[in-house]
């Protein structure tokens, strides 16, 4: 053990007896039957391990169903002789489905009580389950966190519209609340909802995040709760429905609650002057004996965190040097290499592209542009690609390229033919594609031939035979990170030729790829990916899963319609989840298709696209799988929501913006709603049989 760490654990032990908490953490990934769970009324759980509050899932024409589902162990909120309060948070998933239009409630809560509280039934779903009709603040000790779907005279007097998300202290009549923008009558609810509690300042928050996180809500309200609940209380969920039928799904749970771990002090007595100065006097030394370790501590750490980030700035800076170093000396790397890629000059290739005209020019991206030529010695018709000027994004894109793709061989891959670093341009030369970027034949404008079936899919099978070959038959894994249409070109023969390596990195087999910014496209870019960070051949897989859904529907992974956006991937699960798959086919396809290849397609399309990436295929699978070599597993009806744990307590804070009012403050998100888009072409598909 190092001399640092000897003298930081000292520390750390000379400064435990000032302050100590303890932390107390359970989770419910899923349910199931023997865990500290208590149910009441309807409530069951699912063979699918969800936790169901009312019986619509066994009988969706049932009403007046009412549900309660109770951690087992009462929960230590605070100690009233130290008058030390507690932090929690309650980390939940959930569902709130309707199965009639135009008719909907009531909601579900979460809920803490007193241990002997009983739970109450209202005719009419009144008070979802925890509320009842003589409910005030003198009856009642209780709080909730509401996200109710009917609007009741009597407790939304707050409210003017249907759904929303509310704060309840000891009444069905919330102290603070805000209107979430989707339609229940037409939309399911799928979504994540934090509720947390600071008892330094008293803030009771609840922060709400449909199933892509595309909109988000968020409500509080400051309250002691040591002066509404008492020191132990129970902790669950309840939900109830009226007249109409609805569903009401708890998913997952997560629950934490830090509570201050203090020896009381003793009781007071007659005291002297004398002692009172005595106690002073003590008071200063434990003062002083803690803050002066506390302070060595925060120093410490300060310094350690500073070095590690010096020292990862000098190693990242370390890699990209040697990385653009690697690209520029690469003449020397493949001299006695015959047949690889060779170094041109600048001269050649401004003569082959006409000075990089403009009328040659095949496409334009971030990193530059990309212009068709022809060389003067062989006559070979080639796409040179030039990066932008002083961009020092385009030099990492460019030594990526030349050290990746350059070493690879594959029928499926655009092949390097060389390379050009002079005078400050950075260039590539490319076998050129005569059929151009499978976008361009996919999306063609109107009056354009539509791409046949059997050129859809042998461009499908293509792509993935070079994805295997990178993930699995090179001698390192190279995750490319930028798998889309635009990146997979074309032959004369429309073989698949999947090309742009700016993004890709090299990894062993096995080992996720390890990376500290989010790149790629929106629309292709795994769930993970953007939440942590890290790419990996699951990533690809995903990216990969789109281009699937876009061949075989002609439609984009992100489209706008009207004002909004609607997500692909989104779209076709809930068409598979109401068996109207097939009626996502491409129209211009008319019955010209195999209809069991179209099928499988897609749903290995949905397969790749599994929000879990621990559920998603190899490639070698999904391979597999779309030659009708091996089944598909069983996809679950409704897109799943991966499961993250809680962040740090005020962590999601950075994310919404506050306006306040006295003691109670309402945030709406003005994101853009993806699903409410969504749901509504499903519903139109269903209108139309």
């Amino acid at each position: 053990m190092s001399l640092l760490a000897i003298f930081f654990a000292f520390i750390l032990l000379s400064f435990i007896h000032c302050s100590t908490s303890l932390t107390r953490t359970f989770t419910f990934p899923s349910f199931s039957d023997g865990q500290n769970l208590t149910r009441y009324g309807d409530a069951f759980i699912t063979a699918e391990g969800y936790l169901d509050l009312t019986s619509t899932a066994i009988n969706k024409n049932v009403t007046n169903s009412t549900g309660w589902a109770i951690y087992a162990k009462p929960i230590t909120l605070y100690d009233a002789r130290t008058g030390f309060a507690a932090d929690f948070q309650s980390n939940f998933s959930f569902e709130i489905s309707h199965f009639k239009s135009n008719c909907q409630g009531d909601g579900l809560a979460f809920f803490m009580a007193p241990v002997n509280w009983t739970h109450k039934a209202e005719n009419n779903g009144y008070g979802l389950g925890i509320f009842n009709k003589s409910s005030g603040a003198d009856n009642s000790q209780m709080i909730a966190v509401e996200f109710d779907t009917y609007y009741n005279s009597k407790c939304d007097k707050n409210n003017t519209l249907t759904n929303h998300m509310g704060i309840d202290v000891n009444s069905c009549v919330s102290n603070a609340s805000t209107f979430w923008d989707t339609n229940v009558e037409t939309v399911d609810t799928n979504a994540t909802a934090l509720v947390q509690y600071d008892s330094t300042t008293g803030n009771l928050s609840s922060h709400m995040m449909d199933r892509n996180g595309s909109s988000q809500w968020y409500t509080s309200f400051v309250i002691n709760l040591t002066t509404v609940l008492p020191e132990t209380v129970i902790v669950g969920f309840s939900a109830s429905t009226g007249a109409c039928s609805e569903g009401h799904r708890i998913v997952s749970w997560n629950f934490s609650i830090t509570t201050p771990n203090q020896t009381p002090a003793p009781a007071p007595g007659p005291i002297s002057n004398i002692a009172v100065s005595s106690m002073q006097n003590k008071t200063v030394l434990i003062l002083v004996a803690c803050l002066v370790p506390l302070t060595i501590v925060v120093v410490v750490v300060i310094i350690i965190v500073f070095m590690r980030k010096r020292k990862n700035e000098k190693v990242e800076l370390k890699e990209e040097e040697e990385e653009e170093e690697a690209a520029y000396d690469f003449a020397d790397m493949t001299m006695n290499f015959e047949t690889g890629p060779r170094k041109f000059r600048y001269g050649e290739l401004a003569a082959a592209t006409n000075d990089f005209s403009e009328g040659g020019k095949l496409g334009q991206g971030g990193f530059g542009g990309v212009y068709r030529g022809t060389l003067g010695d062989t006559k070979e018709v080639v796409a040179v690609k030039r990066f932008s000027k002083g961009s020092s994004q385009g030099k990492k894109e460019y030594a990526a390229e030349v050290t990746v793709i350059s070493r690879l061989r594959h029928r499926n891959l655009v092949r390097l033919i060389g390379w050009c670093h002079e005078r400050g341009e950075f260039l590539l030369v490319y076998e050129y594609m005569e059929g151009g970027s499978l976008d361009s034949h996919l999306f063609s404008s109107k009056g354009c031939p539509v791409l046949p079936w059997a050129q859809r899919r042998k461009v499908a099978l293509g792509l993935a035979s070079a994805v295997l070959y990178l993930h699995d038959e090179w001698e390192q894994c190279v995750v490319h990170r930028d798998i889309k249409l635009s990146n997979v070109m074309v032959d004369s023969e429309f073989n698949a030729r999947l090309g742009d390596f700016g993004l890709a990195r090299l990894t062993n087999h096995g080992f996720a790829a390890r990376t500290t910014m989010v790149a790629g496209t929106v629309g292709y870019l795994a769930p993970e990916c953007v939440i942590t960070g890290k790419f990996s051949t699951q990533s690809d897989v995903y990216s990969f899963g789109v281009v699937l859904l876009e061949i075989a529907t002609g439609r984009r992974a992100i489209r706008p319609i009207g004002e909004k956006e609607a997500r692909l991937v989104e779209w076709i699960w809930e068409l598979y989840g109401i068996g109207s798959l097939l009626t996502a086919v491409d129209e211009r396809l008319g019955s010209d298709f195999n209809q069991q290849e179209m099928e499988r397609m897609m749903v290995v399309g949905l397969w790749c696209v599994h929000p879990d990436p621990e559920r998603r295929p190899t490639i070698r699978e999904a391979i597999k799988a779309l030659s009708l070599q091996a089944e598909v597993p069983s996809l679950p009806q409704k897109m799943p929501m991966p499961f993250y744990a809680p962040p740090p307590m005020n962590g999601l804070s950075s994310l919404f913006t506050s306006s306040s009012s006295g003691t109670t403050t309402t945030t709406t998100s003005t994101s853009t709603t993806v699903s409410s888009t969504v749901s509504a072409e499903v519903a139109l598909l269903k209108s139309q049989g």
